[in-house]
């Protein structure tokens, strides 16, 4: 640990999240920022501290998958006003699965586009894909390698929008 290398072993991980609790750097199984930054201030040797910060800055960019999924939701929900789809296509595209509806690729253009996924011909820009999900998962090797795979599909098709990008400019 004294190189900043965590094992990833339940005792560990345990530990550190103990002094963290203690320390008021977690609340609620979230980080506090603040508070982590200020005991990071306020305990650690000056040799330590800005790389410390660091990491507690990096931790703070960070989301859980659940956030993400969240993130994408509150999004479609967005789109949704202008591009209605029903439960069973919601569930679909959660799925992973493409309905053959207008309003489905539009609404996912729709959320692409907020996220800069597509490009202003209303294609996909898998290379920002990718780059989204490198910055949420940069030790996850799994992770990137189906997110890899998943746009690779997106950019083979290219079908998300592209016959409708004139309607959601």
């Amino acid at each position: 640990m004294g190189k900043g290398i965590f094992a990833e072993e339940k005792e560990v991980m345990c530990y550190v999240a103990c002094i963290m609790k203690m320390a008021n750097a977690i609340k609620n199984n979230k980080l506090n920022y603040e508070a982590a930054i200020k005991q990071a201030d306020l305990l650690l040797p000056d040799e330590i501290k800005e790389p410390a910060k660091e990491a507690i800055t990096a931790c703070k960019k960070a989301r859980t998958d659940q956030e993400i999924r969240r993130w994408f939701l509150q999004l479609a929900v967005e789109c949704s006003k202008e591009h209605p789809v029903t439960k069973e296509e919601l569930q679909m595209l959660k799925d992973h699965k493409i309905p053959d509806d207008k309003n489905v690729k539009c609404l996912m253009a729709c959320v692409f586009r907020k996220v800069d996924w597509l490009d202003s011909n209303g294609m996909f820009k898998v290379d920002s894909a990718y780059k989204l999900s490198e910055e949420e998962y940069p030790d996850d090797k799994t992770k990137l390698d189906n997110a890899k795979n998943l746009y690779s599909l997106c950019e083979k098709g290219r079908v998300i929008c592209e016959l409708y990008v004139g309607q959601i400019k």
